[in-house]
């Protein structure tokens, strides 16, 4: 079994960050099947800062 890499052109998938929730616009084009990932990041304000990261991947159904 093999990993296919994700598709890197969803053009016009959008995220806003408001009140501090997220919200993702799903493109027209995405088809089910489909998977749109996200690279979650957060820093803190400490020191050193340290960034964690974190991968959602949303499923097209």
């Amino acid at each position: 079994m093999g990993y296919e890499s994700p598709r890197l052109d969803y053009g016009n998938a959008g995220m806003d960050y408001g009140n501090q929730r997220l919200s993702l616009t799903i493109p027209s084009d995405a088809k089910e099947g489909d998977t749109i990932h996200l690279i979650l990041r957060v820093t803190d304000n400490g020191t050193p800062r340290l960034t964690h990261y974190r991968r959602a991947v949303v499923e097209i159904l």
